[in-house]
């Protein structure tokens, strides 16, 4: 995957908001966050990587359409993300967590949750004078977690537009969206 986006200045009030569309962000995601008079527009691509420019300029508009977004002072930012698991997350004595040892959600791409849970695995192996069990403690709690990922990057790479407005109607009549996220990203026999 990759994001492209922009960092600027605006007059908007704080706010965050996201948005699935292939037109800007072949099956990934669009989003912008603002606080502070502070912007991070981008668009977040898992396809068609080569015309990154132009999902970067379909997304601005949208926010500019939606949102009244004007960004001043922008600056430019990209970056990229591997969604395909780890076999291991050790060499040697080194014990990687997070983003550098694979543990990322190939959904969306997000790795905070994964970072702090191997962050903290990591800490444990290494106080307790055995940084080789590190992979002993991370396969059995994120293994599951990552291949679920897996299933749904797939899943969703199958919907298209249409079906991501009928997923997000699923969620929004969820009374407690942690619980259809829970069942969304609990790894489980489907």
């Amino acid at each position: 995957m990759i994001a492209v986006g922009y960092v600027a200045e605006t007059d908007l009030a704080d706010g965050a908001y996201a948005v699935v569309s292939d037109e800007l962000a072949p099956k990934g995601y669009s989003y912008l966050l603002i606080c502070g008079s502070r912007a991070t527009v981008a668009s977040c691509l898992f396809a068609d990587f080569h015309n990154e420019t132009r999902y970067l300029e379909r997304t601005v508009e949208f926010f500019r359409d939606r949102v009244g977004l004007e960004l001043t002072n922008a600056r430019r930012f990209g970056g990229f993300g591997n969604v395909y698991p780890t076999l291991t997350a050790r060499k040697g004595n080194l014990l990687y967590v997070g983003e550098a040892a694979g543990f990322q959600d190939a959904l969306f791409g997000f790795g905070m949750r994964y970072a702090l849970l191997s962050g903290h695995l990591a800490a444990r192996a290494w106080l307790e004078g055995k940084p080789q069990r590190y992979e002993d403690l991370w396969r059995p709690r994120l293994q599951g977690l990552l291949r679920t990922g897996l299933a749904n990057r797939y899943l969703y790479e199958q919907l298209g537009n249409g079906g991501y407005v009928r997923l997000l109607r699923r969620a929004e009549r969820t009374r407690d969206a942690r619980d259809f996220l829970r069942r969304w990203y609990g790894p489980g026999l489907f």
